[in-house]
């Protein structure tokens, strides 16, 4: 499958009833599945949609990318002044698999599919 979403599979458990989801497709996993599941990229690149919406460093700005120069392609905000911080969602709450989907929560919000993601470059591969 293509990502860990609300499926087939979401289908089975008891709180999912009268949800909307996507026919059709099944990814095996009815809730959150484990690291490593989705891949691309020859294995390089996993997870990257569905399964869990995460925290990003940035703090939360409704409009970051319309008030950002077009040369920037992730605009980072680190003013706290503000208890709102960025999330990237494509968490299972979600249908639409979008990974540019972004949105803002404070702090001390707790959901089941919202985490954080860990990153490291392969060995022997460096910045360009």
């Amino acid at each position: 499958g293509a990502g860990n979403y609300r499926d087939e599979s979401f289908m089975t458990l008891p709180e999912a009833e009268g949800t909307p989801y996507i026919k059709g497709y099944n990814d095996g996993w009815p809730s959150v599945a484990p690291p490593g599941q989705f891949t691309l990229d020859g294995g390089l690149v996993s997870d990257i949609l569905g399964n869990m919406s995460e925290w990003l460093l940035d703090s939360y700005v409704k409009d970051a990318y319309a008030l950002t120069p077009l040369a920037v392609q992730d605009p980072v905000n680190l003013d706290r002044s503000t208890p709102f911080r960025a999330l990237r969602m494509t968490g299972l709450s979600l249908l639409d698999p979008w990974v540019a989907m972004r949105g803002g929560d404070t702090l001390d919000s707790w959901y089941e599919d919202v985490g954080f993601r860990c990153a490291a470059s392969p060995a022997g591969v460096t910045k360009p």
